[in-house]
């Protein structure tokens, strides 16, 4: 009996030490997505919630300078066309897919693109 014991709590250190160890099948990348349609600071955060709000998404950054959003995000729980479909569901394109009309015709004026004349 005492061996028994000794065998099961045994087995039970290893497998929580191979657990603790990060036995994880997580695969981190950052990918940028380019959004040409943001106008504002605005924009920015409304890229950034969106994104937010999809599985496996850690870190979120958005560079108005240059219209590109980093996202870093686990490969196993998302990719990048959902990123892209988060962005464009928000209102704003997203690398060449199209943003959601419907969404973007009730952003605010300043997160509109300028109409040329």
């Amino acid at each position: 009996m005492r061996k028994s014991v000794s065998v099961l709590l045994s087995s039970v250190f290893v497998f929580s030490l191979i657990a603790a160890t990060g036995c994880s099948t997580a695969e981190t990348r950052t990918t940028k997505i380019n959004v040409p349609t943001a106008q504002c600071m605005m924009c920015a955060n409304n890229i950034e919630k969106a994104l937010k709000k999809v599985d496996g998404v850690s870190e979120v950054a958005v560079d108005m300078d240059v219209k590109v959003v980093s996202v870093t995000y686990d490969a196993t729980r998302t990719e990048v066309a959902a990123l892209e479909k988060a962005i464009t569901g928000a209102g704003y394109q997203a690398n060449q897919a199209a943003a959601d009309s419907a969404v973007y015709a009730k952003l605010p004026d300043c997160c509109k693109v300028p109409q040329t004349q």
